[in-house]
């Protein structure tokens, strides 16, 4: 939070997108995704 209020928003937005792509292929994201499409509570591992 906050690098958004500190630096520029192109800045801010490839730090984002960089999170993004580090955590979308865990095996948590999967789950949480899977969840939400069943509409069920996800189960976080850690993983």
């Amino acid at each position: 939070m906050n690098l958004a209020s500190e630096s520029s928003l192109d800045a801010a937005l490839e730090h984002e997108a960089t999170r993004i792509a580090l955590t979308g292929g865990t095996h948590d994201h999967q789950n949480a995704l899977l969840a939400f499409l069943g509409k069920r509570q996800p189960c976080f591992e850690g993983r």
